[in-house]
């Protein structure tokens, strides 16, 4: 599964997931190391603000990621009032 995630988010860095990476390092766990690929080139057809929400969905670093609750909560609401406001 580390694997797919890699191939699909990039193959997390220091300046992306330091802690993430130390634990690799302290459990002895090799990361395969892949290119992020766009998420547009995945789903072509998926709005912006879809987009955007995977990718802040997607977020190695847990403290960067936004969750259903949480501060980061307004920002996934955002996205999605933002989603209905096109769709009206």
């Amino acid at each position: 599964m580390i694997n797919k995630l890699c191939q699909i988010m990039g193959t997390p860095t220091s300046d992306v997931w330091p802690d993430g990476l130390k634990l690799a390092q302290s459990r002895r766990v090799r990361l395969p190391e892949y290119p992020k690929i766009p998420l547009t080139t995945l789903m072509p057809h998926a709005s912006k603000e879809g987009i955007e929400l995977m990718d802040r969905l997607m977020e190695w670093d847990p403290q960067r990621r936004i969750t259903a609750s949480g501060p980061s909560t307004a920002t996934a609401r955002l996205l999605f009032a933002r989603r209905r406001a096109y769709a009206t």
